[in-house]
């Protein structure tokens, strides 16, 4: 019987540019480094992996790969290994719409429960940041006044 192939996180696999140009503008927000989509595509590739261009702009804003974490670094970095496991298709479907139950890295780590919530169903719930962009507002379903 052939062995089955492991599957290969997102990261290993060619990224799509603009992918890769948004996870590394929100690494560097979350360090506190403010930068502007022009300025980071211009010292990356499209032809190289994630990786290799995370490294080309780190050495430009002159910051290493392995640094020490804070406690909000490494959680963030978990949790996004952990939305790279998913399907690409359930990636961008996610990060296109905010669940009505949306919270911060540090609102995740003050209550780790909500941290277990969002591992075990991260459609259901967002972390801003990790599956779902800052800026969205939350689609709730419309209320209809029933007739009596």
């Amino acid at each position: 019987m052939p062995k089955p192939k492991r599957r290969r996180s997102t990261k290993e696999r060619l990224m799509p540019f603009r992918q890769q140009v948004a996870r590394i503008k929100q690494y560097l927000s979350n360090r506190g480094i403010s930068s502007r989509i022009g300025e980071i595509e211009d010292y990356m590739s499209p032809d190289l992996h994630y990786d290799e261009n995370k490294t080309a702009v780190l050495d430009v804003f002159g910051m290493r790969m392995g640094h020490r974490y804070t406690d909000v670094e490494a959680f963030i970095a978990q949790a996004q290994m952990r939305d790279d496991e998913r399907s690409e298709h359930a990636q961008l479907i996610d990060y296109r719409k905010r669940a009505i139950h949306t919270w911060t890295p540090r609102e995740v780590l003050k209550d780790l429960s909500k941290a277990d919530r969002w591992f075990n169903f991260p459609n259901r719930f967002d972390i801003v940041g990790i599956d779902v962009k800052a800026g969205l507002k939350p689609k709730r379903k419309a209320r209809r006044n029933k007739k009596k």
